[in-house]
């Protein structure tokens, strides 16, 4: 009597690949659900880290020099942008690509990484609690 040979042998649904190729595919969905959880919270993070710099800084949009706007040049560079603040601009702080720098530090070659970001700004319209 002859047998078939798939009788020797388990169907894909049972082989031993396909059930490391169920086990991965769980843990990848796991993974993906907390990689989204992480970039939630590092969303949450990163605002909470500009609103606290605002605050703490006592900033509002009137205080800051916008890098664009229908009275300025278009700069092509944040180094253009920080010499024509020196004879432009009296104010401390600057935006440049939505981050609020102090225009000290353009002015003297730095860009360090601020937290700040201009969409967290109160107008002055608004009166934060910290004026």
């Amino acid at each position: 009597m002859k047998t078939s040979t798939t009788e020797h042998f388990p169907s894909e649904k049972n082989t031993c690949s396909a059930s490391l190729v169920r086990s991965i595919a769980a843990i990848e969905a796991e993974i993906q659900t907390l990689e989204n959880q992480l970039q939630k919270l590092k969303h949450k993070k990163r605002e909470a880290d500009s609103r606290d710099f605002i605050v703490a800084n006592r900033i509002i949009l009137d205080d800051v020099e916008m890098s664009s706007g229908d009275t300025k040049p278009w700069f092509g560079t944040v180094w253009e942008f920080g010499k024509w603040l020196a004879g432009n601009s009296e104010k401390v702080w600057l935006e440049w690509n939505g981050r609020i720098y102090r225009v000290t530090d353009i002015a003297n070659g730095r860009m360090p990484d601020m937290p700040g970001e201009v969409d967290h700004l109160p107008n002055s319209i608004e009166k934060p609690a910290y004026l």
